[in-house]
């Protein structure tokens, strides 16, 4: 890389409006943050940071490829950074040290941004939540590296209840991720669904839609018998305090008394009690055993208000406790509380409940740590508190609260209503007209609710352009932990007023999957399907049968369960050997003779092939629309998709050569043949 092609204010003012986090703020906030950018160079093997180096800045790319090595490289989305304009480095902003390493793959220029500094120019200009948003945004990055359990990730997660003959909605669109070790309040007045987001999370209930994941593996998600993670919920309605074993008995489990036992309840206060029957010893110390317990035997910590009921002192000491006794077992921890200041004095995080759940990002606690009384006077959780009640106030009207933050709302919540719409997509098949659709990737690695933020322009446009027919969602195509796709579908209905193509993988799942699917289709008034077998699950277990439901199989049942829905097949005509052609023509009989509407057919860039793919469909007279599946591909988009092997993609080395040789040779990077090329496939 030539060190004297320096980037020009230009062009470093561009990357930051390419990115996807900052590049809605403003003309003057991005300028200042173009100046204050430091442009540095790398060559292929240096590292741009190392792990367990002091964080002080972070990074925008503007050419090249850098890789976490750290992260395991079936995670694509988050082993890379290669697209200009992307963000790494961020999320240890919140950290004393970096949690991963960041090693150049090729020669590479970055932009160095001073956490300082970019902090001072967020006030400034009035993006005061912007850190603790991006932060909040690249937490993905360290799922696999942090080396300890307790990595907890709740995803577009859904609750309702049924009052009377409608739904209440609880919980709606609920996205958050705490890091192992955290400590996570759940705040807000009564009703809001902090027992049940927590009852969730511990496995006692079941999710209407969305995920939740620890540690990487879903424990919750629509269909599944959740599996259970803490215990129990430890909550103020504790009553272990009637047991006859011993306090000693009761921590230990059975297991022989260990001195690193014995130590720990000697450092908590709990010597003189260790022979002493529970049903014997006073209630605010069974209290503090069950606490201990549940750090000592649980993956993680889950407390229900466990200072309910109690005043003064005892509150204060109960407080002390477990902030005592995480630090000496930091375990990740969610704990849910009616009050602010316990809220701000126990978490590094606090999670503003609203009438809509926690859809909100978390409010940072900036109180250093080890807490004491005495910082409840500090500025910084003066700061704290008003942050957490402003983020309270944009959701509701919080006049009442400010007094003492203990109404009771315990009305019903309105269940969301969906559109009642036409189904652009099967009227464009139907009438024989061109039509094209915008596909939306859900990903494990974005904030979910931001990314659909930004297609509200997108989806606007396509409520007035008749050739735009919906949104396709596909399932689970970057990792195996992507959130599954009805979600985002049911936003962008809402969003677009026009039904989308929802896409059903067969692989991880079986026919009991499938039904769950339909169902939760149906009551999100979905009407386009996509069946696929799906490619192989990039995280087998070992000694276990990974399930896969063949896309046959899959129309066959959907179209029996629900014969309204329209349902589409794929098929991948971009094959060189008759063997494997023919298995795809032989297949895609089977797929229309089980009830298949239309067929979509892979992405790919020989025109040959699309003229065989006709003359099959037609010679067997199949009567069924065959929807070319186009994508404009640039040079770093062809090496993307070549590096991570995305299934449905076919990209020749020839044609990576030619897009190779226009980017290189371009005045705009090959950028005017990538439409061209585009238009001339639309014509045909």
């Amino acid at each position: 890389m030539r060190d004297d092609l320096m980037l020009s204010a230009g062009d470093k003012l561009k990357l930051l409006r390419i990115n996807s986090f900052v590049g809605e703020a403003s003309l003057d906030f991005l300028s200042a943050a173009a100046t204050a950018a430091v442009e540095q160079s790398f060559e292929k093997g240096q590292l741009v940071y190392a792990k367990d180096e002091a964080a002080t800045a972070f990074y925008v790319l503007a050419e090249g490829t850098v890789g976490h090595p750290e992260v395991q490289r079936s995670d694509a989305s988050a082993s890379q950074i290669n697209t200009p304009g992307q963000m790494f480095g961020f999320a240890a902003s919140q950290l004393d040290r970096r949690t991963l390493s960041a090693r150049c793959e090729a020669p590479t220029r970055v932009l160095a941004l001073d956490f300082e500094s970019f902090l001072e120019l967020c006030r400034g200009h009035g993006y005061a939540e912007l850190p603790s948003r991006l932060a909040f945004a690249h937490k993905g990055y360290e799922r696999d590296v942090l080396g300890r359990s307790g990595w907890i990730s709740v995803r577009n997660v859904c609750k309702s209840f049924e009052v009377g003959e409608g739904q209440a909605a609880l919980l709606d669109d609920c996205s958050f991720e705490v890091r192992p070790g955290e400590l996570w309040a759940l705040f807000g007045p009564k009703g809001r669904g902090k027992t049940v987001l927590l009852n969730l999370i511990a496995g006692f209930e079941r999710v209407n839609d969305g995920v939740i994941l620890v540690d990487g593996e879903v424990t919750n998600r629509p269909g599944m018998r959740p599996l259970h993670g803490p215990e129990h919920v430890v909550g103020y309605r504790t009553a272990i305090h009637v047991l006859r074993t011993t306090v000693a008995g009761y921590l230990q489990g059975g297991e022989e008394k260990s001195e690193k036992l014995r130590l720990l309840c000697e450092q908590l206060g709990f010597a003189p009690y260790m022979a002493s029957r529970l049903r014997d010893v006073p209630r605010d110390v069974a209290r503090r055993v069950e606490i201990l317990r549940a750090f000592l035997r649980d993956p993680y910590v889950v407390l229900d208000e466990p200072t309910r009921g109690l005043e003064g002192d005892d509150k204060a000491a109960l407080t002390a406790f477990v902030l005592q006794a995480h630090s000496l077992l930091p375990k990740t921890m969610l704990f849910a509380t009616e009050d602010i200041d316990e809220a701000i004095f126990i978490a590094d995080q606090v999670l503003v409940m609203t009438p809509a759940g926690a859809k909100k990002l978390p409010v940072a606690v900036d109180v250093r740590r080890p807490r004491g009384a005495d910082q409840r006077e500090l500025p910084e959780f003066t700061r704290a508190k008003q942050r957490v009640l402003d983020a309270l106030e944009k959701a509701e009207s919080v006049a009442p609260l400010r007094e003492g933050f203990a109404i009771e709302v315990d009305e019903a919540l309105p269940a969301r209503r969906l559109p009642n719409v036409a189904n652009a997509l099967k009227e464009a098949l139907h009438e024989g007209r061109f039509f094209w659709t915008i596909e939306f990737i859900p990903s494990v690695d974005k904030v979910l609710h931001d990314a659909l933020h930004k297609l509200g322009g997108t989806a606007e446009i396509m409520r007035q352009e008749p050739e735009l027919v919906g949104f396709s969602v596909t399932d689970r195509v970057v990792s195996d932990r992507d959130p599954e796709p009805l979600a985002p579908a049911s936003r962008l209905l809402e969003a677009s007023c026009k039904q989308p193509l929802v896409h059903f993988s067969g692989k991880g799942r079986d026919i009991s999957d499938l039904h769950s699917f339909l169902e939760r289709m149906e009551e999100h008034k979905l009407e386009n399907m996509l069946c696929l077998t799906g490619d192989r699950l990039r995280e087998e277990k070992k000694g276990e049968r990974a399930r896969y439901l063949e896309s046959v199989c899959a129309i066959q049942i959907a179209k029996q369960a629900r014969p309204e829905l329209q349902i589409a097949a794929a098929l991948n005509p971009f094959k060189y050997r008759e063997e494997d052609a023919m298995a795809q023509y032989l297949k895609l009989g089977k797929k229309v003779g089980a009830g298949a509407d239309f067929i979509i057919t892979q992405i790919g860039f020989d025109m040959h092939k699309y003229e065989e793919a006709l003359f099959w469909v037609g010679t067997r007279n199949y009567r069924v629309p065959l929807v070319a599946n186009l994508l404009p591909m640039a040079a770093a988009r062809a090496r993307y998709l070549r590096a991570h092997q995305l299934a449905g993609v076919t990209i020749t080395d020839s044609f990576l050569a030619l897009l190779e040789a226009e980017e290189r040779l371009m005045p705009d990077k090959g950028a005017s043949r990538v439409l061209r090329r585009l238009a001339l496939q639309i014509l045909g």
